[in-house]
């Protein structure tokens, strides 16, 4: 009697395993479970074994799990290949590298990660890298020692080269063609190479003396400032208007100096060469021409007055009478000069006559 109820109790168990699924602690296993097992008490333990008899298994299917007692981790066949699932320290990686977890660093092909995230290696992304901090910075290291950083400050984003790199350049880089070098010199000073086809051809910088410089690198090369400026530094020439200029100052075109001065070095710069005023006056005492600055009229035969705004009486005038005449000036005060034109004999005539006033 035993004999045939164990069999239909047997029977009985295979006819549910095969048209149901299968629950242990459960009659009523979850319909997308093969095998339900439930429990509060007690966990499910699969197969233990070594490395070496996990190696043994027949043509392990992907997806086989088993207990490695050799290494105490979990492993898992995954595409022809025994995988380590997880441990206390590190999770598999889909290639060679593994992903380690110290305590709240993680760190992918590194060990000993000592930050948030820390990679050994490169990384790469389809999308946006995105750093919300109001001093979010990017830092550069070679040989674990800080070089360059990309760093925002406030509204400002600021890029450079790490204290204690003191030989390090900021280079702008395009088209795989060096442009523009930045570099510290002296004490503060700023000094930037500017480059064309990758090689120096200008240069400005800050001097010592805290005023700013610009020059050509190359030999017979112009500093050219708009249309209308030249510097050759090699010949330390300056053209205005001509780009090669053959005197210290070269000037094509006319020029207007107001208030200034011109002198020599056989003059001395207390004496200036620069005309206060020019003019042309006729025989009656109108203007023939001239500069604007000044204004003229006849007194009487002979006799002329000439005011010239900005004269003294340290100035110089020099006359030129027509018709063979003779001249000659006093300065009476309050701008203005006194003219007298008269014969060779001393015979008072009118005359016309050119004019050129100096402020010494």
């Amino acid at each position: 009697m035993k004999k045939i109820l164990s069999a239909l109790l047997a029977f009985g168990i295979y006819q549910s395993v095969v048209a149901q699924n299968v629950g242990i602690g459960t009659t009523s296993p979850n319909s997308s479970a093969a095998l339900d097992v439930r429990s509060t008490t007690k966990g499910m333990l699969i197969p233990r074994m070594t490395t070496t008899q996990r190696n043994d298994i027949t043509t392990p299917a992907d997806g086989l799990l088993i207990y490695n007692t050799t290494t105490d981790e979990l492993n898992q066949r995954q595409n022809n290949f025994w995988r380590i699932i997880i441990d206390d320290k590190y999770w598999a990686g889909g290639g060679s590298g593994q992903m380690y977890n110290i305590g709240d660093n993680v760190g992918i092909n590194t060990s000993l990660p000592t930050e948030r995230l820390d990679v050994n290696g490169n990384i790469r992304t389809n999308n946006s890298v995105i750093i919300d901090d109001a001093s979010a910075i990017l830092q550069l290291k070679s040989g674990n020692v800080n070089k360059g950083f990309i760093q925002l400050s406030g509204d400002n984003l600021r890029l450079g080269t790490n204290s204690g790199n003191v030989d390090g350049d900021i280079i702008l880089r395009m088209n795989n063609t060096d442009m523009v070098s930045f570099r510290k010199i002296g004490s503060g000073g700023t000094f930037i190479q500017m480059n064309t086809n990758g090689v120096s051809a200008g240069v400005l910088q800050t001097t010592g003396d805290g005023n700013v410089s610009l020059s050509a690198v190359n030999a017979n090369k112009l500093v050219q400032l708009g249309g209308e400026v030249f510097i050759d530094n090699t010949a330390n020439r300056t053209g205005i208007g001509t780009s090669t200029p053959t005197e210290r100052l070269h000037v094509n075109g006319n020029a207007i100096i107001g208030g200034g001065r011109i002198t020599a070095t056989g003059t001395g710069s207390a004496y200036n060469l620069l005309p206060l005023a020019y003019g042309r006056v006729n025989d009656n005492g109108s203007r023939a021409g001239g500069t604007p600055n000044f204004s003229c009229f006849k007194v009487s035969d002979g006799i002329y007055k000439v005011t010239v705004t900005g004269s003294t009486s340290s100035s110089v005038i020099v006359i030129t009478p027509g018709n063979s005449r003779i001249t000659r000036a006093r300065y009476i005060g309050s701008e203005v000069f006194e003219i007298f034109t008269t014969t060779h004999e001393g015979e008072v005539f009118d005359s016309e006559f050119h004019f050129i006033i100096y402020n010494p």
